[in-house]
Protein backbone atom coordinates (compact mmCIF):
# COMPACT_ATOMS: atom_id res chain seq x y z
CA UNK A 1 0.00 0.00 0.00
CA UNK A 2 1.32 3.81 -0.64
CA UNK A 3 0.25 6.76 0.40
CA UNK A 4 -1.35 7.41 -3.11
CA UNK A 5 -3.81 5.02 -1.99
CA UNK A 6 -5.02 6.94 0.73
CA UNK A 7 -5.40 10.00 -1.32
CA UNK A 8 -7.64 8.64 -4.13
CA UNK A 9 -9.97 7.47 -1.09
CA UNK A 10 -10.32 11.19 -0.07
CA UNK A 11 -10.41 12.42 -3.22
CA UNK A 12 -13.55 10.21 -3.88
CA UNK A 13 -15.56 12.37 -1.60
CA UNK A 14 -14.22 15.95 -2.17
CA UNK A 15 -15.32 18.13 -4.53
CA UNK A 16 -12.76 18.32 -7.19
CA UNK A 17 -10.15 20.79 -6.66
CA UNK A 18 -6.76 22.37 -8.81
CA UNK A 19 -4.25 20.62 -6.96
CA UNK A 20 -0.77 22.58 -6.44
CA UNK A 21 2.11 20.88 -8.00
CA UNK A 22 4.55 23.17 -6.45
CA UNK A 23 7.53 21.24 -5.34
CA UNK A 24 7.91 22.04 -1.00
CA UNK A 25 11.42 22.18 0.13
CA UNK A 26 11.36 20.01 3.31
CA UNK A 27 12.76 21.72 6.63
CA UNK A 28 15.10 19.45 8.83
CA UNK A 29 15.20 20.41 12.23
CA UNK A 30 17.16 19.01 15.07
CA UNK A 31 14.87 17.21 17.84
CA UNK A 32 14.94 20.05 19.99
CA UNK A 33 13.60 22.80 17.08
CA UNK A 34 11.11 19.90 15.61
CA UNK A 35 9.72 20.36 19.67
CA UNK A 36 9.67 24.22 19.70
CA UNK A 37 8.17 24.70 16.56
CA UNK A 38 5.27 21.60 17.54
CA UNK A 39 4.67 23.05 20.60
CA UNK A 40 4.31 26.89 19.09
CA UNK A 41 2.10 25.68 16.65
CA UNK A 42 -0.17 23.63 18.88
CA UNK A 43 -0.64 26.74 20.79
CA UNK A 44 -1.73 28.34 17.80
CA UNK A 45 -4.07 25.80 17.01
CA UNK A 46 -6.06 25.40 20.21
CA UNK A 47 -6.12 29.43 20.39
CA UNK A 48 -8.44 28.95 17.51
CA UNK A 49 -10.15 26.39 18.42
CA UNK A 50 -10.72 27.77 21.83
CA UNK A 51 -12.48 31.44 20.05
CA UNK A 52 -14.24 28.61 17.64
CA UNK A 53 -12.64 29.17 14.90
CA UNK A 54 -11.88 25.73 13.49
CA UNK A 55 -11.05 27.54 9.96
CA UNK A 56 -8.04 29.49 11.85
CA UNK A 57 -6.79 26.51 12.97
CA UNK A 58 -6.73 24.79 9.61
CA UNK A 59 -5.19 27.60 8.20
CA UNK A 60 -2.25 27.56 10.92
CA UNK A 61 -1.51 23.88 9.88
CA UNK A 62 -1.86 24.72 5.84
CA UNK A 63 0.96 27.30 6.68
CA UNK A 64 3.22 25.47 8.21
CA UNK A 65 2.76 22.85 5.50
CA UNK A 66 3.25 25.13 2.91
CA UNK A 67 6.60 26.62 4.79
CA UNK A 68 8.15 23.35 4.84
CA UNK A 69 7.21 22.15 7.98
CA UNK A 70 7.96 17.98 8.67
CA UNK A 71 4.93 15.55 9.08
CA UNK A 72 5.97 14.76 12.69
CA UNK A 73 5.65 18.59 13.33
CA UNK A 74 2.64 18.81 11.88
CA UNK A 75 0.65 15.48 13.26
CA UNK A 76 -0.24 16.68 16.68
CA UNK A 77 -1.94 19.83 15.60
CA UNK A 78 -4.10 17.64 12.91
CA UNK A 79 -5.59 15.30 15.22
CA UNK A 80 -6.59 17.97 17.75
CA UNK A 81 -8.34 19.89 14.93
CA UNK A 82 -9.95 16.24 13.48
CA UNK A 83 -11.14 15.36 17.31
CA UNK A 84 -12.91 18.82 17.58
CA UNK A 85 -14.42 19.16 14.07
CA UNK A 86 -18.02 18.97 13.87
CA UNK A 87 -19.89 17.55 10.88
CA UNK A 88 -20.48 20.64 8.83
CA UNK A 89 -16.40 21.56 8.82
CA UNK A 90 -15.47 17.94 8.02
CA UNK A 91 -15.26 18.84 4.07
CA UNK A 92 -12.36 21.25 5.24
CA UNK A 93 -10.97 19.36 7.59
CA UNK A 94 -10.70 16.61 5.28
CA UNK A 95 -9.22 18.96 2.50
CA UNK A 96 -6.42 19.33 5.28
CA UNK A 97 -5.31 16.16 5.34
CA UNK A 98 -5.77 15.21 1.40
CA UNK A 99 -3.31 18.13 1.14
CA UNK A 100 -1.05 15.99 3.78
CA UNK A 101 -1.21 13.21 2.67
CA UNK A 102 -0.62 14.36 -0.95
CA UNK A 103 3.02 16.10 0.30
CA UNK A 104 4.73 13.07 2.45
CA UNK A 105 5.30 9.98 0.93
CA UNK A 106 5.70 8.31 4.77
CA UNK A 107 2.45 7.05 6.49
CA UNK A 108 1.22 8.76 9.41
CA UNK A 109 0.76 7.29 12.59
CA UNK A 110 -2.38 5.20 14.66
CA UNK A 111 -3.78 8.48 16.15
CA UNK A 112 -4.13 10.11 13.07
CA UNK A 113 -6.00 7.71 11.64
CA UNK A 114 -8.06 7.25 14.47
CA UNK A 115 -9.08 11.00 14.77
CA UNK A 116 -10.15 10.75 11.02
CA UNK A 117 -11.58 7.33 11.48
CA UNK A 118 -13.62 9.04 14.19
CA UNK A 119 -14.62 12.07 11.94
CA UNK A 120 -15.35 10.29 8.57
CA UNK A 121 -18.10 8.54 10.93
CA UNK A 122 -19.27 11.01 12.68
CA UNK A 123 -19.88 12.36 8.88
CA UNK A 124 -21.90 9.60 7.81
CA UNK A 125 -19.16 8.21 5.38
CA UNK A 126 -19.05 4.81 6.52
CA UNK A 127 -17.80 3.25 3.54
CA UNK A 128 -14.49 5.66 3.26
CA UNK A 129 -14.08 5.32 6.54
CA UNK A 130 -13.56 1.53 6.10
CA UNK A 131 -11.39 1.92 3.20
CA UNK A 132 -9.31 4.41 5.42
CA UNK A 133 -9.00 1.72 8.68
CA UNK A 134 -8.11 -0.68 5.78
CA UNK A 135 -5.39 1.34 5.04
CA UNK A 136 -4.44 2.16 8.09
CA UNK A 137 -4.52 -2.22 8.91
CA UNK A 138 -2.25 -2.60 5.76
CA UNK A 139 0.36 -0.31 6.97
CA UNK A 140 0.49 -1.46 10.41
CA UNK A 141 -1.12 1.95 12.02
CA UNK A 142 -4.48 0.39 13.38
CA UNK A 143 -4.87 -0.56 16.88
CA UNK A 144 -8.70 -1.49 18.35
CA UNK A 145 -9.30 2.05 19.44
CA UNK A 146 -9.19 2.91 15.47
CA UNK A 147 -11.92 0.65 14.62
CA UNK A 148 -13.68 1.40 17.08
CA UNK A 149 -16.63 4.11 15.89
CA UNK A 150 -16.97 2.33 12.82
CA UNK A 151 -17.55 -0.92 15.12
CA UNK A 152 -19.89 0.92 17.17
CA UNK A 153 -21.48 2.81 13.80
CA UNK A 154 -22.16 -0.25 11.97
CA UNK A 155 -23.95 -2.28 15.26
CA UNK A 156 -25.81 0.44 15.79
CA UNK A 157 -27.27 0.29 12.18
CA UNK A 158 -27.61 -3.20 12.57
CA UNK A 159 -25.78 -3.71 9.47
CA UNK A 160 -24.64 -7.41 9.97
CA UNK A 161 -22.77 -7.38 6.48
CA UNK A 162 -20.39 -4.47 6.97
CA UNK A 163 -19.84 -5.25 10.44
CA UNK A 164 -19.13 -8.85 9.13
CA UNK A 165 -17.08 -7.94 6.33
CA UNK A 166 -15.07 -5.53 9.23
CA UNK A 167 -14.76 -8.28 11.61
CA UNK A 168 -13.20 -10.83 8.91
CA UNK A 169 -11.26 -8.64 6.82
CA UNK A 170 -9.70 -6.14 9.41
CA UNK A 171 -10.00 -7.50 13.07
CA UNK A 172 -9.50 -10.54 12.90
CA UNK A 173 -6.55 -10.91 10.55
CA UNK A 174 -5.15 -8.06 13.04
CA UNK A 175 -5.70 -9.63 16.19
CA UNK A 176 -4.45 -12.98 15.09
CA UNK A 177 -1.30 -11.92 14.25
CA UNK A 178 -1.23 -9.72 17.76
CA UNK A 179 -0.65 -6.39 15.73
CA UNK A 180 -4.06 -5.14 17.61
CA UNK A 181 -5.78 -6.83 20.89
CA UNK A 182 -9.39 -6.87 21.38
CA UNK A 183 -10.12 -4.85 24.51
CA UNK A 184 -13.52 -4.78 26.09
CA UNK A 185 -15.28 -2.24 24.16
CA UNK A 186 -14.67 -3.94 20.98
CA UNK A 187 -15.70 -7.15 22.38
CA UNK A 188 -19.11 -5.65 23.72
CA UNK A 189 -19.77 -3.85 20.64
CA UNK A 190 -19.15 -7.29 18.21
CA UNK A 191 -21.50 -9.15 20.67
CA UNK A 192 -24.12 -6.55 20.91
CA UNK A 193 -24.07 -6.30 16.93
CA UNK A 194 -24.35 -9.58 15.98
CA UNK A 195 -27.22 -10.36 18.76
CA UNK A 196 -28.94 -11.73 15.84
CA UNK A 197 -26.40 -14.33 14.52
CA UNK A 198 -25.03 -16.53 17.12
CA UNK A 199 -22.65 -17.79 15.32
CA UNK A 200 -20.41 -14.62 15.02
CA UNK A 201 -21.07 -14.26 18.60
CA UNK A 202 -18.83 -17.46 19.27
CA UNK A 203 -16.37 -16.46 16.66
CA UNK A 204 -15.96 -13.44 18.39
CA UNK A 205 -14.98 -14.91 21.64
CA UNK A 206 -12.92 -17.59 19.98
CA UNK A 207 -11.06 -15.09 18.58
CA UNK A 208 -10.41 -13.40 21.93
CA UNK A 209 -9.86 -16.60 23.63
CA UNK A 210 -7.14 -17.40 20.58
CA UNK A 211 -5.57 -14.37 21.84
CA UNK A 212 -5.86 -14.16 25.42
CA UNK A 213 -5.64 -16.09 28.37
CA UNK A 214 -7.52 -12.83 30.66
CA UNK A 215 -8.59 -9.46 30.44
CA UNK A 216 -8.06 -6.81 33.04
CA UNK A 217 -10.99 -6.00 35.10
CA UNK A 218 -12.00 -2.78 33.01
CA UNK A 219 -12.21 -4.40 30.04
CA UNK A 220 -14.67 -7.43 31.91
CA UNK A 221 -16.66 -4.11 33.49
CA UNK A 222 -16.74 -2.47 30.01
CA UNK A 223 -18.31 -6.13 28.49
CA UNK A 224 -20.54 -6.75 31.68
CA UNK A 225 -22.35 -3.14 31.71
CA UNK A 226 -22.59 -3.28 28.22
CA UNK A 227 -24.23 -6.53 27.44
CA UNK A 228 -26.58 -5.73 30.67
CA UNK A 229 -28.08 -2.68 29.23
CA UNK A 230 -29.05 -4.54 26.11
CA UNK A 231 -29.84 -8.08 27.04
CA UNK A 232 -33.03 -8.42 25.64
CA UNK A 233 -31.87 -7.60 22.34
CA UNK A 234 -28.67 -10.09 21.98
CA UNK A 235 -29.97 -12.72 24.13
CA UNK A 236 -26.24 -13.38 26.09
CA UNK A 237 -26.79 -13.71 29.76
CA UNK A 238 -23.83 -11.66 31.34
CA UNK A 239 -22.83 -12.05 35.18
CA UNK A 240 -19.40 -12.36 37.21
CA UNK A 241 -19.13 -15.14 39.16
CA UNK A 242 -16.62 -16.25 41.81
CA UNK A 243 -13.56 -17.08 41.76
CA UNK A 244 -12.95 -19.26 45.13
CA UNK A 245 -9.85 -19.92 46.11
CA UNK A 246 -6.04 -18.66 44.92
CA UNK A 247 -3.49 -21.08 43.41
CA UNK A 248 -1.07 -20.28 46.84
CA UNK A 249 -4.68 -21.37 49.23
CA UNK A 250 -5.28 -24.38 47.38
CA UNK A 251 -1.17 -25.49 47.81
CA UNK A 252 -1.80 -24.95 51.34
CA UNK A 253 -4.79 -26.95 51.97
CA UNK A 254 -3.18 -29.60 49.52
CA UNK A 255 -0.67 -29.96 52.30
CA UNK A 256 -3.25 -29.38 55.38
CA UNK A 257 -5.13 -32.64 54.35
CA UNK A 258 -2.40 -34.66 54.25
CA UNK A 259 -1.63 -33.95 57.74
CA UNK A 260 -4.12 -33.35 60.02
CA UNK A 261 -2.48 -34.12 63.68
CA UNK A 262 -0.02 -36.01 63.92
CA UNK A 263 1.17 -37.03 60.09
CA UNK A 264 -2.59 -38.39 59.65
CA UNK A 265 -4.42 -37.59 56.47
CA UNK A 266 -7.66 -35.66 57.15
CA UNK A 267 -10.91 -37.80 56.84
CA UNK A 268 -13.24 -35.26 57.37
CA UNK A 269 -13.51 -31.34 57.37
CA UNK A 270 -15.27 -29.18 60.25
CA UNK A 271 -16.79 -25.77 58.86
CA UNK A 272 -16.23 -23.49 62.18
CA UNK A 273 -18.00 -20.24 61.62
CA UNK A 274 -21.01 -22.60 60.39
CA UNK A 275 -21.03 -23.97 64.19
CA UNK A 276 -19.54 -21.15 65.85
CA UNK A 277 -22.76 -19.36 65.31
CA UNK A 278 -25.05 -22.23 65.70
CA UNK A 279 -27.60 -20.48 68.66
CA UNK A 280 -26.31 -17.13 68.42
CA UNK A 281 -29.49 -15.51 67.49
CA UNK A 282 -31.02 -17.08 70.51
CA UNK A 283 -27.89 -16.22 73.34
CA UNK A 284 -28.10 -12.65 71.35
CA UNK A 285 -32.19 -12.28 72.24
CA UNK A 286 -31.94 -14.18 75.50
CA UNK A 287 -28.99 -11.24 75.86
CA UNK A 288 -30.46 -8.35 74.36
CA UNK A 289 -34.40 -8.96 73.74
CA UNK A 290 -35.72 -9.54 70.68
CA UNK A 291 -35.79 -7.12 67.76
CA UNK A 292 -38.01 -6.11 64.99
CA UNK A 293 -37.61 -7.18 61.29
CA UNK A 294 -36.45 -9.95 59.19
CA UNK A 295 -37.49 -12.35 62.29
CA UNK A 296 -35.18 -10.88 64.74
CA UNK A 297 -32.23 -11.17 63.15
CA UNK A 298 -28.86 -8.72 62.36
CA UNK A 299 -31.54 -5.71 62.85
CA UNK A 300 -30.95 -2.78 65.23
CA UNK A 301 -33.33 -2.53 67.79
CA UNK A 302 -33.97 1.11 67.52
CA UNK A 303 -33.82 1.95 63.69
CA UNK A 304 -34.84 -1.78 62.06
CA UNK A 305 -31.54 -0.88 60.33
CA UNK A 306 -28.73 -4.22 59.01
CA UNK A 307 -25.94 -4.85 60.85
CA UNK A 308 -22.62 -6.48 59.74
CA UNK A 309 -21.54 -9.38 61.95
CA UNK A 310 -24.57 -8.44 64.44
CA UNK A 311 -24.00 -11.77 66.23
CA UNK A 312 -20.24 -12.20 66.42
CA UNK A 313 -20.03 -11.18 69.95
CA UNK A 314 -22.33 -14.41 70.79
CA UNK A 315 -19.72 -16.79 68.57
CA UNK A 316 -18.67 -19.90 70.19
CA UNK A 317 -15.41 -21.79 69.74
CA UNK A 318 -16.16 -24.16 72.51
CA UNK A 319 -19.10 -25.29 70.31
CA UNK A 320 -16.39 -26.25 67.63
CA UNK A 321 -14.07 -27.63 69.68
CA UNK A 322 -17.28 -30.17 71.30
CA UNK A 323 -17.70 -31.14 67.70
CA UNK A 324 -14.20 -31.68 67.17
CA UNK A 325 -13.96 -33.85 69.83
CA UNK A 326 -16.75 -35.81 69.35
CA UNK A 327 -15.61 -36.73 66.13
CA UNK A 328 -12.48 -37.50 67.42
CA UNK A 329 -13.84 -40.30 69.46
CA UNK A 330 -15.64 -41.52 66.20
CA UNK A 331 -11.85 -42.13 65.27
CA UNK A 332 -12.08 -39.06 62.34
CA UNK A 333 -9.03 -36.74 61.86
CA UNK A 334 -11.20 -33.57 60.87
CA UNK A 335 -9.64 -30.16 59.73
CA UNK A 336 -11.28 -27.22 61.26
CA UNK A 337 -11.90 -24.31 58.27
CA UNK A 338 -12.22 -20.87 59.64
CA UNK A 339 -11.18 -17.42 58.65
CA UNK A 340 -8.53 -15.80 60.12
CA UNK A 341 -10.83 -13.10 61.91
CA UNK A 342 -11.77 -15.96 64.21
CA UNK A 343 -8.30 -17.04 65.07
CA UNK A 344 -6.06 -14.42 65.44
CA UNK A 345 -6.79 -10.78 67.02
CA UNK A 346 -6.87 -8.67 69.92
CA UNK A 347 -8.56 -9.18 73.15
CA UNK A 348 -10.00 -12.31 72.06
CA UNK A 349 -12.84 -10.64 70.30
CA UNK A 350 -14.38 -12.33 66.98
CA UNK A 351 -14.99 -9.33 65.78
CA UNK A 352 -11.45 -8.24 65.72
CA UNK A 353 -9.79 -8.01 62.14
CA UNK A 354 -5.89 -6.95 63.19
CA UNK A 355 -3.25 -8.97 62.03
CA UNK A 356 -0.44 -7.47 64.08
CA UNK A 357 0.38 -8.87 66.33
CA UNK A 358 -1.10 -12.00 65.26
CA UNK A 359 -1.69 -14.31 68.64
CA UNK A 360 -4.67 -16.75 68.83
CA UNK A 361 -7.93 -15.50 70.22
CA UNK A 362 -7.60 -17.89 73.35
CA UNK A 363 -6.56 -21.23 74.28
CA UNK A 364 -8.55 -23.38 72.64
CA UNK A 365 -7.67 -21.46 68.56
CA UNK A 366 -4.14 -22.28 70.11
CA UNK A 367 -4.95 -25.69 70.67
CA UNK A 368 -5.81 -26.20 67.37
CA UNK A 369 -3.44 -24.27 65.76
CA UNK A 370 -0.32 -26.57 67.50
CA UNK A 371 -2.14 -29.64 66.79
CA UNK A 372 -2.33 -28.50 62.87
CA UNK A 373 -6.07 -29.12 63.34
CA UNK A 374 -6.73 -25.87 62.12
CA UNK A 375 -7.00 -24.65 57.84
CA UNK A 376 -6.68 -20.87 57.85
CA UNK A 377 -8.52 -19.01 55.43
CA UNK A 378 -6.97 -15.28 54.37
CA UNK A 379 -10.32 -12.99 55.37
CA UNK A 380 -10.56 -12.37 51.07
CA UNK A 381 -11.15 -16.40 50.67
CA UNK A 382 -14.77 -17.45 51.04
CA UNK A 383 -13.82 -20.14 53.30
CA UNK A 384 -16.82 -22.33 52.57
CA UNK A 385 -15.31 -22.82 48.59
CA UNK A 386 -12.10 -24.41 50.88
CA UNK A 387 -14.06 -27.40 52.23
CA UNK A 388 -16.13 -27.53 49.04
CA UNK A 389 -12.76 -27.72 47.40
CA UNK A 390 -11.55 -30.09 49.94
CA UNK A 391 -14.46 -32.68 49.52
CA UNK A 392 -14.02 -32.42 45.25
CA UNK A 393 -11.18 -33.67 45.21
CA UNK A 394 -10.27 -36.65 42.54
CA UNK A 395 -7.86 -38.62 44.36
CA UNK A 396 -9.45 -42.31 45.15
CA UNK A 397 -8.57 -42.45 48.74
CA UNK A 398 -10.24 -39.56 49.67
CA UNK A 399 -13.58 -40.17 47.97
CA UNK A 400 -15.43 -40.83 51.27
CA UNK A 401 -13.99 -37.41 52.53
CA UNK A 402 -17.00 -35.07 54.18
CA UNK A 403 -17.79 -31.79 55.35
CA UNK A 404 -20.00 -31.04 58.94
CA UNK A 405 -21.97 -28.47 58.42
CA UNK A 406 -25.77 -27.13 57.99
CA UNK A 407 -24.48 -25.21 55.24
CA UNK A 408 -26.31 -26.18 52.10
CA UNK A 409 -23.48 -24.34 50.24
CA UNK A 410 -27.02 -23.39 47.43
CA UNK A 411 -25.01 -19.77 46.59
CA UNK A 412 -22.29 -21.77 45.56
CA UNK A 413 -24.19 -23.90 43.07
CA UNK A 414 -23.73 -21.21 40.34
CA UNK A 415 -20.03 -19.87 41.41
CA UNK A 416 -18.86 -23.74 41.07
CA UNK A 417 -21.35 -25.45 39.55
CA UNK A 418 -22.29 -22.99 36.83
CA UNK A 419 -25.42 -23.43 37.63
CA UNK A 420 -28.01 -20.31 37.13
CA UNK A 421 -30.83 -19.84 39.57
CA UNK A 422 -32.81 -17.67 37.02
CA UNK A 423 -32.81 -20.67 34.49
CA UNK A 424 -34.17 -22.92 37.07
CA UNK A 425 -32.60 -26.29 38.43
CA UNK A 426 -33.86 -28.44 35.10
CA UNK A 427 -31.63 -26.23 33.06
CA UNK A 428 -28.87 -28.24 32.79
CA UNK A 429 -29.71 -31.56 34.39
CA UNK A 430 -26.13 -32.96 34.31
CA UNK A 431 -24.89 -30.02 36.43
CA UNK A 432 -27.88 -29.65 38.63
CA UNK A 433 -27.31 -33.93 39.40
CA UNK A 434 -23.68 -33.25 40.30
CA UNK A 435 -24.52 -30.68 43.07
CA UNK A 436 -26.90 -32.73 44.40
CA UNK A 437 -25.03 -35.90 44.25
CA UNK A 438 -22.05 -34.44 46.14
CA UNK A 439 -24.26 -32.29 49.00
CA UNK A 440 -25.80 -35.79 49.58
CA UNK A 441 -22.71 -37.86 49.16
CA UNK A 442 -20.51 -34.97 50.98
CA UNK A 443 -22.06 -32.87 53.78
CA UNK A 444 -23.11 -34.44 56.99
CA UNK A 445 -25.61 -32.54 58.77
CA UNK A 446 -25.30 -32.32 62.30
CA UNK A 447 -27.25 -31.07 65.58
CA UNK A 448 -26.44 -29.86 69.23
CA UNK A 449 -28.43 -28.53 72.34
CA UNK A 450 -27.26 -27.61 75.45
CA UNK A 451 -29.80 -26.73 78.55
CA UNK A 452 -30.73 -22.84 77.70
CA UNK A 453 -27.80 -20.64 76.98
CA UNK A 454 -25.37 -22.82 79.56
CA UNK A 455 -22.70 -24.23 78.21
CA UNK A 456 -21.06 -24.78 81.34
CA UNK A 457 -23.24 -28.76 81.53
CA UNK A 458 -21.62 -29.40 78.46
CA UNK A 459 -22.69 -29.45 74.53
CA UNK A 460 -24.48 -32.65 73.35
CA UNK A 461 -23.24 -33.31 69.58
CA UNK A 462 -24.95 -35.62 67.05
CA UNK A 463 -23.81 -36.20 63.05
CA UNK A 464 -25.79 -37.59 61.06
CA UNK A 465 -23.96 -41.03 60.12
CA UNK A 466 -26.41 -42.32 57.31
CA UNK A 467 -26.00 -40.40 54.22
CA UNK A 468 -29.33 -39.50 52.41
CA UNK A 469 -30.45 -39.82 48.79
CA UNK A 470 -29.65 -37.60 46.39
CA UNK A 471 -32.52 -35.05 45.55
CA UNK A 472 -32.66 -36.68 41.98
CA UNK A 473 -35.06 -39.05 39.87
CA UNK A 474 -33.51 -42.51 40.46
CA UNK A 475 -33.48 -45.77 40.03
CA UNK A 476 -32.87 -48.63 42.87
CA UNK A 477 -32.76 -52.36 43.08
CA UNK A 478 -35.61 -52.29 39.83
CA UNK A 479 -37.71 -49.31 41.48
CA UNK A 480 -37.77 -45.65 40.35
CA UNK A 481 -37.96 -43.17 42.58
CA UNK A 482 -39.25 -39.66 42.12
CA UNK A 483 -39.06 -36.73 44.87
CA UNK A 484 -41.44 -34.59 45.97
CA UNK A 485 -40.49 -31.03 44.86
CA UNK A 486 -39.69 -29.10 48.28
CA UNK A 487 -41.18 -32.04 50.07
CA UNK A 488 -40.36 -35.20 52.34
CA UNK A 489 -42.05 -37.96 50.34
CA UNK A 490 -40.65 -39.85 47.26
CA UNK A 491 -43.08 -41.68 44.39
CA UNK A 492 -41.74 -45.20 43.93
CA UNK A 493 -42.74 -47.19 40.71
CA UNK A 494 -41.97 -50.52 40.27
CA UNK A 495 -42.86 -53.68 38.93
CA UNK A 496 -44.79 -55.92 41.15
CA UNK A 497 -43.39 -59.19 41.29
CA UNK A 498 -46.49 -62.10 39.47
Amino acid sequence: PTQNVLCNVLQGILPEQEQSQTFIQQLQWSTKELRRHQAELQLRVENALAEGSISQAIQSVRDALLSGWPLRALEQPLQRILRASKQKQAEECLQLCLQIFTTFPEFCGEATFSSLVALLVDSGKLGTAEEVLQHAAATSRMKMRTAQPLLEALAEDKDLNGLQRLFFDVVHPMVKCQQAHLNGNSVETLLRGFGTMPSMQQEVLTLLSATALELPSKCLEAIHDGLRKSQEEHELHVSFVLQPCGTHTLQRLTAALQDAGGGVPASCLVDGPNIGYRGAVQRRQHAEGKREGARGKNFTKAHDVVVENLHAAYFRHDQIEAVMLHLREKGEAPLLVMPERYVFGVNGSAMTTDVAPRKPLNPTVQSWLSGKALFVVPDDVPDDAVWIFASLTPNARDQKRYVVTRDKAMNHRASIWNIRVENGPCADLELERSFRRWSALHLRWYAMSWQHCDHSQGVNVRIDESQPPSLEMQQHDGSWYIPEANGSRWLRIFHAEP
